[in-house]
């Protein structure tokens, strides 16, 4: 199951990425050739040290001195240390290089992978962000992400090892087949038991990391998105014990991973270093024995010294992938969320509004388990006309809104402009003809003309219009007493602002679109009177072609109206509002 998952992954990985992930593998292999050729110059480098006449005693040494035309033991000295040193630099500098080259590509291919998720997300229907939890996209796109590039880079260091390890397997049985064979048959077994053994834990500590990276991520979130709540209701310990729970149970599971992952080397170190202190201890007597074989024992043990991380490296990239196996899931979940991209310049041109909004025989529920909040409603919403609707809470009002702004679609009936139909197909063209002003104002913690020109680069913002919609949503006077003007910053959410003066940023930014529809949702309950009549009969007369469509509570608010409907358990009912302001 592992191993499918992670083939998705890799089909995620751009084609840039997979080049450079080949170009990292030859590399590695390049690297891992020139330390088979550092360990396998050890011996004859050893021998010609303590008995320089037995260099002769290895055939290919024999051959290159030949063939070098070599003739005194200390000339044969210095080549073999030149020789030897040159490995040692070249195998060194390529490990340091191959190194930063994996760091990178690790990094550029989780940024990659990263914004591809949150590209996805941000174009999905807006039903499914309403069905599901924002935190689960964010630990996946911030946290769980760095896990799969992790493992990505961590096949191909499986990899290398691996052609690495068999390499320095065959020299160690070259120069000692007996030796050798048992201690790989020995160490290598240890490795698959203690993997055996540790499977079922790096999996659960998977799923465990996994669930509890989202956890940490809401808390956070809903302990300082309700600031307000939480200070007033004295509610800091309910989140901060909250937080504490799931943060320790993180650190606990990724401990316990990277305890599961790194004590095996240690164990096999000391064996290994007990193993040699035994034979030296017993071949102590023998000063001809030891002399004999001490280019053998250095080359088992300057093998033996880089076998054993080899194998540890082999295990522990097995474990990054057991133990990261849940976020890989959810990564490739997020990476495969489907994604429709729709031709808009040409569907611009198909989809206009010169006529009316039609809501014909409309139902909608937002699952098969819950009722229905709309059932068979029929509205008809001429161009230039200004709509209320009035209902109690839970009535379908703003549906409707969403159903209208195609955010929704119907469970049956359509909702059609101009006789066509909104779909998944014209829905995003439609929405550039039309501006929503919503009962909460999302700011962001910049200007006060940026979060009006909202989603447009500073350079690109029109400043004149900037300061025409301020004086329609009669914010003008406001930003006249600010030091910075329409460059001050409103602070996280709009913290250093009113709710009115959030409320007036969310009409100016509807009104800086130029939209054909205006949809206002409460979006006047958090103003006076006298501002709020003030800014209605500024919209009123911005254009006669201008389409409004008006959901409040007040119900003096819906005089500017030409038509209001009220929205009840018992369906939807048209009335004339008594008085028309001007």
């Amino acid at each position: 199951m592992i191993f499918n998952t992670l083939k998705k992954l890799f089909k995620h990985v751009s084609k840039k990425r997979r080049s450079e992930f080949r170009i990292l593998l030859l590399l590695t292999l390049i690297s891992a050739f020139a330390e088979m050729i550092t360990l396998s110059s050890v011996v004859p480098f050893i021998a010609i040290i303590v008995q320089p006449e037995q260099i002769l005693d290895y055939a290919l040494v024999r051959k290159i001195i030949e063939i070098l035309n070599l003739s005194s033991n200390l000339v044969i000295t210095k080549v073999i240390s030149i020789f030897f040193i040159t490995a040692a630099f070249v195998s060194g500098i390529l490990r340091i290089f191959v190194l930063r080259v994996s760091l990178n590509l690790s990094q550029t291919t989780g940024a990659d992978l990263s914004s591809d998720m949150f590209r996805r997300t941000l174009n999905q229907p807006y039903l499914e962000h309403v069905n599901r939890n924002s935190s689960d996209v964010i630990s996946g796109i911030t946290q769980k992400v760095s896990a799969a590039t992790s493992v990505l880079t961590g096949l191909i260091s499986f990899t290398t090892n691996l052609v690495l390890g068999l390499g320095i397997l065959i020299i160690l049985l070259i120069v000692d087949p007996v030796v050798a064979s048992a201690a790989i048959l020995a160490f290598g077994s240890a490795y698959v038991v203690i993997t055996i053994l540790s499977k079922k834990t790096l999996k659960q500590n998977s799923f465990t990391i996994a669930r509890n990276q989202t956890e940490t991520i809401r808390t956070s979130q809903e302990g300082l998105g309700g600031i307000r709540e939480v200070i007033l209701k004295r509610r800091q310990l309910y989140f901060s014990n909250w937080y504490k729970k799931n943060v320790s149970q993180l650190a606990q599971a990724l401990a316990s991973n990277q305890f599961l992952t790194l004590a095996p080397r240690y164990f096999m170190e000391t064996v290994a270093l007990i193993l040699i202190g035994l034979f030296t201890f017993f071949a102590s007597g023998n000063s001809e024995l030891i002399t004999s074989t001490l280019p053998t024992l250095g080359a088992l043990a300057l093998g033996a010294q880089r076998l054993l991380p080899i194998l540890q490296q082999l295990y522990g990239n097995l474990s990054l992938v057991l133990g990261s196996q849940k976020s890989i899931i959810d990564v490739v979940n997020l990476l495969e969320q489907f994604e429709e991209v729709s031709d808009t310049e040409n569907l611009y041109r198909k989809m206009t509004f010169n006529e009316k909004i039609t809501l014909e025989d409309v139902r909608f529920r937002y699952s098969p388990s819950e009722p229905y909040i709309l059932n068979d409603v029929n509205i008809e919403i001429k161009k230039g006309e200004c709509i209320g609707f009035i209902g109690e809470t839970r009535s379908g009002k703003s549906t409707i809104i969403d159903l209208t702004l195609g955010l929704l679609t119907p469970t049956a009936g359509s909702v059609l402009i101009d006789g066509k139909a909104i779909n998944s197909l014209t829905a995003s063209t439609w929405q550039n003809l039309v501006s929503h002003v919503p009962q909460h104002i999302f700011l962001t913690d910049t200007s006060i003309e940026e979060n009006i020109a909202f989603g447009i680069a500073r350079k690109d913002i029109d400043r004149e219009r900037i300061k025409l919609v301020c004086g329609q949503a009669s914010l003008d006077t406001f930003i006249d007493t600010l030091p910075q003007k329409y460059e001050t910053r409103v602070g996280e959410r709009g913290t250093k602002l009113s709710g009115g003066q959030r409320q007036r940023i969310g009409i100016a930014r509807a009104l800086y679109s130029n939209a054909k529809v205006l949809i206002l949702d409460e979006a006047t309950n958090a103003l006076d009177d006298v501002t709020e009549r003030r800014i209605l009969s500024s919209i009123n007369k911005l254009s006669p072609n201008l389409t409004i469509l008006m959901i409040t509570h007040r119900t003096e608010t819906l005089n500017i109206c030409d038509r209001i409907y009220s929205l009840s358990a018992e369906g939807v009912k048209e009335w004339q509002p008594q008085l028309n302001i001007d």
